[in-house]
């Protein structure tokens, strides 16, 4: 009796953490034919910005995308190759908020054969049901402010993120910058909810790599 009520625990321990990982969120990457994600892409609304898209790009159609989702892609950038085909880059988000690092570039040919690379998260819901709770952006400004830089100089930007060497959840932070003394840019991570930094990086040295 007492094994069968051992078993039964172990099950139920086992089942809720299976069921905790599923629905958490999860970073799906994409890379081959567009129509082999479009269930997946369907969720996604697409949002184009008509001036500042340039003259003869083509953009994606053949995939139906939900209107008005709360997950949309962002245009950002485009351009037509020499073979005049069209590379269209997406930017995920979330409510509002920027997903940070991911992305999506649609590639389309001369016979509109569309095939995508990247990666978008996924069930971010999951794990951030509320995006308006967590410390005040000017506290998260504080974190960062006492390295001796003063509040007007920061900039401040909530944020969905994640990175599976951290967590294996989407995180609602803040990402702060700031201007740096000599060739430097600055740039935290900062958990929301919890105010303790997930992630250092300066985004000069990055960008000159």
């Amino acid at each position: 009796m007492a094994k069968k009520k051992l078993k039964s625990v172990v099950f139920i321990i086992i089942s809720f953490f299976s069921g905790s990982f599923l629905y958490a969120a999860q970073e799906i990457t994409l890379a081959g034919d567009a129509n082999s994600y479009a269930e997946f892409l369907n969720k996604f609304s697409l949002q184009n910005n008509k001036e500042i898209i340039p003259s003869g790009l083509c953009l994606p159609t053949s995939v139906n995308h939900q209107k008005n989702s709360v997950n949309k892609l962002e245009f950002q950038e485009g351009h037509v190759d020499s073979l005049h085909h069209s590379h269209v880059r997406y930017n995920q988000s979330y409510h509002g908020l920027p997903v940070w690092g991911e992305q999506i570039i649609y590639h389309i040919g001369l016979s509109k054969k569309m095939t995508v690379s990247g990666t978008l998260l996924d069930n971010i819901e999951e794990d951030i049901p509320n995006i308006n709770e967590g410390i005040p952006i000017s506290q998260a400004k504080k974190i960062v402010s006492a390295k001796d830089i003063t509040l007007d100089k920061i900039t401040a930007q909530k944020i969905i993120f994640y990175d599976e060497s951290i967590s294996t959840k989407a995180i609602l932070a803040y990402r702060i910058s700031y201007s740096a003394a000599g060739p430097s840019l600055p740039v935290y991570i900062i958990d929301a909810n919890t105010g303790v930094i997930l992630k250092q990086s300066d985004e000069y040295t990055t960008m000159s790599s």
